[in-house]
């Protein structure tokens, strides 16, 4: 069985946006704040940002490099 934290990180790694709202109906996260920051404690690029015009942040992680290459 999967933890909420897994399930964030795996979205993360796919390349998923999340919002807290997000976050909330399709993880069952009500503290994506607090995982992004755990996330960036480990080590993950964590970044995030203002949605424009609205009070809160979207979340997503910042790709070094393609996790797979296709041909």
């Amino acid at each position: 069985m999967t933890t909420k934290k897994a399930a964030l990180r795996a979205a993360f790694l796919r390349g998923e946006v999340l919002t807290p709202l997000v976050a909330l109906n399709k993880y069952r996260v009500l503290s994506l704040s607090q995982r992004c920051g755990d996330f960036r404690r480990e080590g993950l690029p964590v970044k995030d940002a203002f949605v424009r015009g609205q009070p809160f942040k979207k979340y997503w992680l910042e790709q070094q490099m393609p996790l797979r290459f296709t041909a």
